[in-house]
């Protein structure tokens, strides 16, 4: 897929034979991306604010999902009170929102992280707790995250890397460590 004046061209392997076709989104697969991304939101968010450790990259992939945190010594209870944190703010089941905004617009939202653009910027906002520009796809709410569980830490470079689980992916894994 590749984006180029505005329309989004998505690339197949074959060429295709007939004028119309059919497309489907696998919405599981959709939804564990929606769980896992708005689960980085929420976690970038809170070790943001307890710990002043700003999310430098996040990685979504079929493996695993991390984030590397702005903070080189992580303890076990630091590990604890964000899992803590996080995990209170899902039950609350706050609601998740995105809209477009211009560029003085944003200037005026508590945003983590500036955007690469100046126009049409999409914001994903986690109501009162945090402002991103993103334009990914994410829950309605957070109780549809589930869960979140940090599985390990790892330094990397003069960071942190977290590896974490959220909702359905969090379930799976869980119920193939039971049944080992």
């Amino acid at each position: 897929m590749f984006e180029e004046n505005d329309t989004v061209y998505h690339v197949v392997d074959k060429k295709i034979e007939k004028n119309n076709v059919k497309c489907t989104i696998d919405f599981e697969r959709r939804f564990d991306h929606m769980q896992n991304h708005t689960g980085q939101h929420l976690l970038s968010s809170v070790f943001i604010t307890l710990y002043d450790a700003p999310t430098n990259s996040f990685h979504l992939g079929d493996d695993y999902v991390s984030i590397d945190i702005g903070l080189e010594n992580i303890t076990d209870e630091i590990v604890k009170n964000v899992e803590d944190r996080v995990n209170e703010l899902i039950f609350k089941n706050i609601p998740v929102k995105s809209y477009i905004v211009n560029n003085e617009e944003a200037k005026k939202l508590p945003l983590r992280k500036l955007p690469p653009t100046d126009v049409n910027i999409r914001i994903v906002e986690i109501e009162g707790i945090d402002y991103s520009p993103c334009c990914g796809t994410h829950v309605r709410n957070l109780g549809e995250i589930g869960m979140v569980k940090i599985l390990k830490t790892e330094k990397y470079k003069n960071m942190t890397r977290v590896y974490f689980k959220c909702g359905k992916r969090l379930l799976r894994d869980f119920q193939e460590k039971i049944q080992s």
